[in-house]
């Protein structure tokens, strides 16, 4: 730490000690980096085994497909540093322009031990080849 001093600036090896509250967020939703125009807007566990989920498309139509792989309860901080791994993936979907669409992804969601978060990535035939347009974690039981 390099603290500025009367002496000028002064070097410390000492240890700086700040609180940090880790707490789920309320939208139940954490989204690594900027959107596209189409992008996952919710995601529910309507069943055991299933993802619903919501994509909103403020652009032109197109063609979406979701991967989905759960994420281990120890991963919902640092979820986004895991290799992502997809136990599911949709086939093509279309959606319209300026509008939303609701599709079912297949994976094993639940409510028991690591089974409540899905890591969720949205594919759209503009972007490039394995480049999501958005990469959700979705508390599905939240």
């Amino acid at each position: 730490m390099h603290t500025e001093g009367p002496a000028g600036s002064q070097h410390s090896h000492a240890t700086l000690n700040l609180p940090l509250l880790l707490a789920s967020n309320p939208a139940h939703m954490y989204r690594l980096g900027p959107t596209e125009p189409i992008q996952i807007r919710a995601a529910t566990r309507p069943q055991q085994g299933v993802a619903r989920v919501t994509v909103g498309n403020a652009g032109a139509g197109d063609m979406v497909s979701i991967a989905a792989e759960l994420v281990p309860e120890t991963r919902r901080y640092d979820w986004m540093q895991r290799k992502f791994q997809p136990q599911r993936q949709t086939t093509d979907a279309p959606i319209a322009g300026h509008a939303t669409q609701v599709i079912d992804v297949l994976v094993g969601a639940g409510c028991g031990p690591d089974t409540t978060l899905v890591r969720l990535r949205l594919y759209s035939t503009t972007q490039s080849a394995n480049v999501p347009a958005d990469d959700v974690l979705v508390d599905t039981c939240g």
